[in-house]
């Protein structure tokens, strides 16, 4: 007598598309994965992919992109429910960094389709989304940088966008290379990213930041050597 068949949840078998996806999608690229493809590796029938999702860029989206979405939304969030004054530069680098070194860990395929300027080799029109979107990224929180810049009156020792990019290059980076570059990603080590983070970027404690009003240090190095005697008392 055969053995009935167990019958999946909708979640599982929509997990089952988006973990096939992920596979194919970073070993063989967009164009040349089907929606076909998908269904058989997850061993479903196409037209639950479809029922699911309605189309192939939609898986594209749900598996690769959304983590992203989710992560920063959720981030930036919660900073702004904050009130500037209450914001700890050190404990906000924390969360950034053990927020996206593990989102980097649970979705390993984000890195590899990051890491390569095409999604299918070929320059096709999607190939660049994922980079689209990381630019995405870069913008909503640089955004928020310099509003949290204005409301505490600090004048940035490095810009802003930049300081947002080396920080992601960094976490990605470490996630790239994986434990046998730097070791287990623990507490000890997220927080002396994340203080590097802070300091790289020139908040207190490496003497770069200055108040919005304080004189600048290209101001300070032209002025005449009593002026800049006078102003360091």
């Amino acid at each position: 007598m055969a053995t009935p068949r167990l019958r999946r949840s909708s979640d599982e078998v929509r997990e089952l598309m988006l973990d096939a996806a992920r596979t194919l999608f970073r070993n063989q690229g967009y164009d040349a994965t089907s929606t076909r493809q998908i269904s058989e590796h997850a061993g479903v029938a196409e037209s639950a992919l479809f029922r699911h999702f309605g189309s192939k860029k939609a898986v594209f989206d749900e598996a690769i992109l959304r983590p992203v979405v989710q992560f920063v939304q959720a981030f930036i969030d919660d900073w702004v429910a904050r009130p500037a004054a209450d914001v700890v530069p050190e404990q906000l680098s924390y969360r950034f960094v053990a927020g996206l070194s593990q989102l980097c860990n649970d979705n390993p395929d984000l890195i590899e389709i990051l890491g390569k300027k095409d999604v299918d080799g070929q320059g096709r029109p999607l190939a660049g989304q994922a980079t689209a979107l990381m630019q995405e990224f870069v913008d909503t929180l640089t955004m928020q940088v310099e509003t949290y810049h204005t409301d505490v009156g600090l004048d940035f020792g490095m810009a802003p966008r930049l300081s947002v990019q080396l920080a992601i290059a960094l976490i990605v980076g470490a996630a790239h290379l994986g434990e046998d570059f730097l070791g287990e990603m623990d507490d000890r080590l997220i927080a002396e990213m994340a203080a590097f983070v802070v300091r790289g970027a020139g908040y207190p404690g490496d003497g770069r930041v200055r108040k919005a009003n304080s004189p600048s240090r290209a101001r300070l190095a032209r002025a005449p050597a009593a002026s800049r005697r006078r102003r360091r008392r």
